[in-house]
């Protein structure tokens, strides 16, 4: 049986595309904008953010022959079946900067708490500057800027990034489910210490206004902690059978909420935060606790670090699924390129910047516009998906609902597989419903099928994907 996510794992992969560096960000959304305005935002945006995500999820569902979702449907392979190749080339661009601007704003953050944590432990941190060359810095900033002011090429602190996130984005979404669990585990703890020293500090510090001048941040600052909606489709082709994706996607958005209001509002009124700044450089300069600040060295290795290789398995999944190039060149645009771009965007207060735009341009329509929109055409439309083991190319049509063809029932063709190492494991189409999102397991090494609609005629559109990366489970299939 391929290697799938369960129940806890799905929580723990969604919450860590829920959260990441802008936890460390929150408390200085309240004390500039409030109270009031960020509560409203959060709790319309979670539930905005839960809908789409449904929404998706049964937009992959309602096509014929993935009802179980054995087709592997990836959110890129959504759009080029019911908006076209020309669109398709649009949409994985989006999904593309998307995902790699999360991965790029967590890069920073990690950057600098690694370079943070050097200077704290060994008194020093190193890295090329564009202006000075070599330069290493013994004292730690209370800003965002990291411990670095000039615009630097590389830090000790990206290369101690760069071997602990590289490895964890070449495996498999699967395989990395083990790391999501302890970065979940990890993550709950540093919250709860976080709060528990805010309270010891003082949580009346700083009263929070009700409404405060500073709004415009609002908006993009909370839809970029939901851009998760995107690596919905990954999971759901990887879920175990028996795991209700419903309650999984409104559990983690519930948690990652929870986790939002609680830091957000008790670091808001025990601490200060400068502008640009984020809570972990205040941590580490006032050090209240000997735990606190482990924490917060803690905080990169466990959230941040973990987080990154998922956008880039996702991006890499896409891409591959999409045949939009070869696995070298996936890998390259997914794992190698992102370490290329973020270099100048390392120091002077970028990490803000970029969190707020790239939200509010590219990830608000990833995450909360497109899966409605999917959706809504996919009920236009009957697609279906025929899937072989022995074809090369996995094939989605499309028909528009009125077609007479579409009244006949699809035709299941059963091949036996060769081995117990074979590729393809489906799950049985009686044993789940699209609006349940949730079946059961055949015997483990069950009959490949192929769903065949008959009749060709009134077919708008044939898209054809490479059967080799339909699995990616460890025990599965493989990408080629």
């Amino acid at each position: 049986m391929p290697a799938t996510i369960n129940f806890l794992g799905g929580v723990a992969l969604l919450v860590s595309g829920l959260t990441g560096p802008s936890i460390a960000v929150i408390p200085q959304l309240f004390q500039e904008a409030g109270w009031l305005t960020p509560l409203m935002a959060f709790g319309l945006v979670t539930i905005l953010a839960g809908s789409a995500a449904l929404f998706l999820v049964e937009s992959m569902a309602a096509i014929t022959g993935n009802e179980n979702f054995q087709a592997s449907i990836e959110y890129s392979t959504l759009a080029e079946l019911f908006f076209g190749h020309r669109w398709h080339w649009v949409f994985q661009a989006l999904l593309y900067v998307a995902l790699q601007s999360q991965a790029i704003t967590s890069l920073i953050e990690s950057f600098q708490a690694m370079d943070t944590l050097l200077v704290t432990v060994a008194h020093k941190s190193c890295a090329i500057s564009f202006k000075k060359g070599w330069e290493c810095v013994s004292k730690v900033p209370t800003d965002a800027q990291g411990v670095f002011n000039d615009y630097i090429f590389i830090s000790f602190g990206y290369l101690m990034t760069f071997v602990l996130v590289l490895p964890l984005g070449l495996i498999h979404l699967t395989d990395n489910i083990k790391f999501q669990i302890a970065s979940f585990i990890t993550l709950l703890f540093i919250v709860i210490v976080w709060v528990v020293t805010f309270c010891q500090v003082g949580i009346k510090n700083y009263p929070i206004p009700v409404v405060a001048s500073n709004q415009g941040t609002v908006v993009g600052f909370v839809i970029s902690n939901f851009a998760f909606v995107t690596t919905i489709p990954a999971f759901v082709n990887n879920v175990h059978p028996s795991t209700n994706i419903r309650r999984v996607i409104w559990l983690s958005l519930l948690i990652s909420c929870s986790i939002y209001l609680v830091i957000g509002l008790t670091g808001a009124s025990a601490f200060h935060t400068p502008q640009n700044s984020t809570i972990l450089a205040v941590i580490s300069d006032q050090r209240p606790s000997v735990i606190a600040v482990i924490s917060v060295y803690a905080f990169p290795v466990a959230v941040l670090i973990t987080s990154i290789p998922v956008f880039m398995i996702i991006i890499r999944y896409n891409l591959l699924r999409g045949n939009i190039c070869s696995k070298p060149w996936a890998i390259f645009w997914s794992s190698i390129l992102p370490w290329i771009v973020v270099i100048p965007f390392q120091t002077n207060g970028w990490l803000t910047i970029i969190m707020n735009w790239t939200s509010l341009v590219f990830s608000s329509v990833a995450n909360l516009v497109i899966p409605f929109v999917l959706y809504l055409v996919s009920k236009r439309y009957k697609a279906s998906a025929a899937l072989d083991l022995h074809r090369d190319h996995d094939e989605f049509r499309i028909r528009p609902l009125e077609t007479s063809s579409m009244h006949t029932p699809p035709v299941s063709i059963h091949h036996q597989p060769h081995s117990a190492s074979s590729h393809v494991h489906f799950r049985a189409s009686e044993d789940i419903h699209s609006s349940d999102f949730v079946g059961k397991l055949v015997s483990p090494y069950p009959a490949v099928v192929e769903t065949v609609v008959p009749g060709e005629d009134n077919v708008i559109r044939i898209v054809r994907s490479p059967s080799i990366h339909r699995h990616y489970g460890s025990n599965g299939g493989s990408e080629g």
